[in-house]
Parts: C-alpha cells; structure tokens; sequence
C-alpha cells in the first residue's frame, strides 16, 4: 500500500506541469493576463472618478467611496446614506453590491444571468481560456454590462420601477452595445475565444429554450444575435452534421432551441 500511494505521488509530482500548464497555472498567458488587468484598471479608476464627480455635481454634495465585501467592490455613498451607488468595474463586484443594496429575489435575473455569467467569464479567464484579445473582451463587457445597470439606476424616470427590474431590462434590451460594439467586438474574437464564450452562454443539461425559462432565452438569443452579426456561417461549414442544425432565421422558441443544439454540436468538435 505504501508503494503504491509512492508511487501514485511520483506520478502526479511528473505530470504536475502538464497539470498546471492546462489550466493556466503556468503558461505564456499570465503575464500578458497581468497587463492587461493593469491597464483596464487604470482605465476604469479614471472613469469612476469622473463619475464620481458627475454625479457630486449633479446632486450637490459630496460622496464618499465605500469599500464593501472584503473590498470585492466599492460603492459611493453620501454623507446621510440617503444615495448609494454601486460601481462598475471589470469584476463581478458591482453585481453583489446591486445584491446586497436590492436583495434580489435568488430566482430572478440578478443572480441567475449576469452574476452566473460574470463569475464563469472569471473563471475562464483565471484558466487561461482566453488569449489577450480575449482577456480584454471580457473585461470591457462586463464594465459595459455595470454601466448599462448604473444608468439605468440613475434614470429619474425609472426610480418607481423596481430596482432589480432596472437591471434586467437594461443588460437585455443593451447587450448588443457591450458584446458588439466595443473597441473590441466579439465578432473580432478567435474562435477559441469565441468558443469559451460559448461554452459560458448556452444553457447546460437539455433544458428547452422558452420565453417562460427566460434566463436561458437570454443566453441562447444572445448567442443568436452573435451569430447574424459576425460571419460565423464558415465555421459551421466545416461540421456538416452541426450545419445541417442551423435555422435560417429565427423567431420563435423551436428555432432558438434548435440554434442552441446545433451550437452543442460545434462545441462536442
């Protein structure tokens, strides 16, 4: 028994590498990963601050930057707690900020799309999935997705309409914005890149694609809206069986669903 546990020991010790290398751990990525963060975070920094200016301008007063969250995001705050409001960044911190503010309902877009989303672009970019371009797609997209939130929060019109709704409907009736046009859009990715976005969108385990599961309409419409606006027909051409899958157009629950298999298909190549 002592030999074998040994031995198994050796073993792991001799493929730690290659363990390590495929996922991240120790590839050519990570200082590339680094810089990129560095860059977008100063970017980021200079934006918030003239936010943060903006918005003392507008009401008047000062605000504080509050840190909350073990310091996982930041919000400001005015001096009578009176307006709070969370930032964007290129983490997933606004988004449990907006959680703790709103207590959204556990079923409910906030914690099932960006939040689950968000969190698995995280992950993919901390296993080395994406490449720089990659890298910078995600963190664009997801500060784009925080400020669409924001603004929509900050609308005078909207302030009866409940928070969480907000959200909702500024990420879906806006994402084309932040996927397609930011300097970097998503239809100007690799296609490993775009697969690791795939792979993150569509909805796991066979479920149906319905407007009443809307969570997953939103994923899968996403990906269709990817696909009618970047030149993607090419890729499938060279799976003739996932092709064959491809809806022509697409307006209703059956085509979404059959959009999403034939998705699966390319992803199993």
């Amino acid at each position: 028994m002592k030999k074998l546990c040994l031995l198994t020991i050796l073993t792991l010790l001799c493929h730690l590498p290659q363990l390590e290398a495929s996922y991240g751990l120790n590839s050519t990525w990570r200082p590339i990963k680094e810089r990129v963060t560095h860059e977008f975070e100063q970017q980021v920094l200079a934006q918030q601050q003239l936010l943060q200016q903006s918005l003392e301008d507008q009401l008047g007063m000062s605000l504080a930057r509050v840190s909350g969250a073990q310091g996982h995001y930041d919000s400001l705050t005015s001096a009578d707690g009176a307006f709070s409001q969370c930032l964007p960044g290129l983490n997933c911190g606004q988004y449990d900020c907006m959680m703790d503010q709103y207590k959204c309902d556990s079923t409910s877009f906030l914690p099932n799309f960006p939040v689950r989303v968000c969190k698995s672009f995280e992950d993919d970019i901390n296993l080395g999935r994406y490449d720089e371009n990659g890298v910078l797609w995600v963190y664009q997209t997801t500060y784009c997705l925080q400020n669409m939130a924001m603004t929509g929060l900050l609308d005078h019109e909207r302030l009866m309409t409940p928070r969480c709704d907000v959200v909702e409907e500024q990420i879906v009736d806006r994402h084309e914005e932040c996927f397609f046009d930011q300097e970097t859009s998503l239809c100007d990715l690799s296609f490993q890149n775009k697969k690791a976005v795939f792979q993150t969108l569509i909805p796991h385990g066979g479920r149906f694609v319905t407007k009443n599961n809307r969570i997953d309409w939103y994923r899968v419409k996403i990906l269709w809206d990817h696909f009618t606006r970047c030149p993607l027909r090419d890729i499938f051409k060279a799976n003739d069986d996932c092709a064959q899958m491809i809806p022509t157009s697409c307006n209703d629950e059956a085509c979404l669903q059959q959009f999403a298999e034939s998705l699966s298909c390319l992803l199993e190549k």
